[in-house]
């Protein structure tokens, strides 16, 4: 199993792929990249890249390919999921994690102004997003993350 891992952060997805699973792991903060090498950089079968998901070429496609904790806080979500799109096998799978469609009541939304600005947008709707890229991509699962019902996980098939 071929895996990409965008925005992989310290590396806190890492433990949760089969050992045996060669990941590809790609991050545009290098400081994050060094903080995931130190942790998890003796791991076997694992590559570890300092880049933009928006520059990085790969000839040879993914099984899967992780978006977690990412379209919610980049400036272009639409570019970023398409170039991940792109990198994933016919028949392979898309994971994302992130915040999605949260109705917040008019008495938060001062909060989503200060965590659009520091952290993510707490009203990204993902799958009005995966529409509006017109990608080949069928929902296979979606589950709610947190009893605050602010992330949600979702799976795509690449049909």
């Amino acid at each position: 199993m071929r895996v990409l891992l965008v925005g992989g952060g310290d590396g806190v997805d890492i433990p949760y792929f089969p050992k045996n699973a060669q990941i590809v792991y790609l991050d545009a903060a290098k400081g994050m990249v060094n903080k995931a090498k130190r942790k998890f950089g003796k791991r076997p079968k694992i590559t570890f890249i300092h880049e933009d998901i928006n520059q990085y070429k790969e000839e040879t496609k993914f099984d899967a390919v992780c978006l977690h904790f990412c379209l919610s806080v980049t400036s272009n979500p639409e570019s970023m999921l398409k170039n991940a799109a792109d990198l994933i096998k016919e028949s392979g799978v898309l994971s994302i994690i992130d915040a999605s469609d949260n109705k917040l009541k008019k008495t938060n939304r001062w909060v989503n102004t200060f965590t659009k600005w520091s952290m993510f947008d707490l009203n990204t709707n993902i799958e009005r997003l995966i529409d509006r890229t017109e990608l080949n991509l069928q929902l296979v699962e979606k589950n709610v993350l947190s009893e605050v019902k602010l992330f949600n996980s979702f799976i795509y098939k690449r049909i």
